[in-house]
């Protein structure tokens, strides 16, 4: 075992220690040991996290509400109205929701919106918090989500096989329109490839609006449905891009 890998396992059990409350539950699922179907996760600052146990849940709490893989601390959120498409379990509304005034989040798979109707009942932010279970597309219509089996956010219409939900999606011009959306502080987006086809067909109206972007980008093809491409195509649209681990960080400089 070399030193910089001891130092990164301790580093990363200070900061599990810091942040969550109740962390011998959170060691006990790391290694599998957690007998019952859900946890919840009780964090310093006052928020809960419901979580299905021995499975990806706890990871993504990990990188969302302790690593603040977002970067949600060096924006400027203060009565900011959020964005969240691909909500998985609702943590990145969750963790945001000390920052914002209003978040819109949007998850199609069942059992993950049930989840988060969930945190949003026992952290009481039903005010704040407005959940929809729906997909986000280009166009409104039906499209089948294939499940992942090993990743409870990695549900994705780029898949195949029998196992999948059919969901009805909404676009992002109709979530402005819906929710009288002025001006979105910060967008966040994770839906496992599908961001291209909402992208590429948003009017530029609605780039004016979009003030951040925080979002997951995947390699799908060669052609436009990849990182080089999309890059270039938010900077054509004003915003200055960078990128840290496998998340884009997109700020509008020209409105």
């Amino acid at each position: 075992m070399t030193g910089d890998f001891k130092i990164k396992n301790a580093k990363f059990v200070l900061l599990t220690i810091l942040h969550i409350k109740n962390w011998p539950t959170y060691f006990l699922d790391l290694f599998n040991l957690i007998k019952k179907k859900h946890v919840t996760y009780k964090f310093r600052n006052g928020l809960k996290y419901s979580a299905r146990a021995n499975c990806t849940d706890r990871g993504i709490i990990t990188t969302v509400a302790v690593q603040d893989e977002y970067g949600i601390k060096k924006l400027d959120l203060l009565n900011s109205t959020i964005i969240d498409i691909g909500g998985q379990n609702g943590y990145f509304s969750i963790y945001a929701s000390k920052y914002a005034k209003n978040i819109f989040i949007y998850e199609p798979v069942q059992e993950n919106y049930q989840m988060i109707l969930k945190n949003i009942q026992i952290n009481g932010l039903g005010k704040k918090i407005h959940p929809f279970n729906l997909a986000v597309s280009n166009k409104k219509e039906k499209l089948k989500i294939f499940l992942s089996s090993e990743n409870t956010g990695g549900h994705s219409v780029y898949g195949s096989g029998k196992n999948y939900q059919e969901v009805k999606t909404t676009t992002l011009p109709d979530i402005f329109k819906d929710n009288f959306i002025e001006v979105c502080d910060l967008l966040k987006m994770d839906n496992e490839g599908s961001e291209y086809r909402i992208f590429y067909n948003l009017p530029d109206e609605y780039f004016k609006k979009i003030i951040n972007i925080r979002m997951e980008v995947h390699n799908i093809d060669k052609d436009r449905n990849n990182s080089d491409y999309f890059i270039k195509f938010l900077k054509n649209k004003g915003y200055r891009i960078t990128f840290k681990d496998s998340i884009l960080f997109a700020r509008k400089i020209n409105r």
